[in-house]
Order: structure tokens, then sequence, then C-alpha cells
């Protein structure tokens, strides 16, 4: 969550219901004060300054993170979560941790682990969001 106060340019109250990270906030500082950034320099972010005005761009609705954490010198907190409006993926990559699944809708705060569930639409939403997930882990190592 984010609280931004410019009178000028959003309408008091507002609320900004589409995901945006940290990664968001130097591309939007760019856009606010009109510095085009070169082709050739890679901002894994984008400005969210159309949003913040009201606009209706087009937003994507799923969201990647990546977590990195030593926590002792053999393992560490080393995963990827992807996301959608509903549901939401957790993959530890280097330890022994039990992967996660989540109904962020029926479930927000997140006490229910749907990752061994035998229904048949958990099933298919942990596929596609796995998915999701690899597509973005190889975008992301191709830049």
């Amino acid at each position: 969550p984010a609280y931004i106060r410019w009178p000028a340019t959003i309408t008091p109250g507002s609320t900004i219901d589409q995901t945006a990270s940290h990664l968001d906030w130097f591309p939007t500082i760019l856009d606010i004060a009109g510095i085009d950034v070169r082709q050739d320099v890679k901002l894994r972010g984008r400005s969210i300054l159309p949003l913040l005005r009201a606009e209706s761009p087009e937003w994507p609705e799923d969201f990647f993170a990546e977590y990195q954490m030593p926590v002792d010198r053999s393992e560490g907190a080393d995963m990827r979560s992807y996301q959608t409006r509903r549901w939401k993926l957790v993959r530890y990559l280097r330890n022994r941790r039990v992967d996660e699944f989540y109904d962020r809708l029926n479930d927000p705060d997140e006490r229910v682990n749907l990752i061994d569930s035998a229904d048949a639409e958990v099933r298919e939403a942990i596929d596609q969001l796995d998915a999701g997930l690899t597509a973005k882990m190889r975008e992301i190592a191709a830049q």
C-alpha cells in the first residue's frame, strides 16, 4: 500500500486497485519529471502516472515477484511468486520448504495453503500460474 497526495493530479480519496511494485517508482518519477528513458536502458518497472491520473491504461492483472534472503550458509529463502487477482503461487527454489498456493479472494490472509488440493479448479489454476511464473523467469533471464 502507498499513499500519494498530489492535489493537482490525484482526486482526493481515490483508490487504485491495480498492482504496482517498488520497481515502478523510478519510471514514475522520470515520467512525472518529463524525462525520456533511452531505448538501451532497461527498466523493469513501468510508470504508474496514468493510473494516478485516473486514465484507463492497459495494465496487467498478474504480478511476478522474487525474494532472496540467506537464512544460514547452506540454504535460504529463495523464492518466486506469481499472482493474479484471485490466485497466488509461491515456489521455493533452493530450500526444502513446501510451495504455497492461495485463493486471494476467499483467503486474503493466506492462511490455507492449497498446494496439495485435489480440487480440479485449484489444480488448473496452479498449472496456469506455474506456466506464467516460468515464462516470467525466462523473460527476465533473457534481458
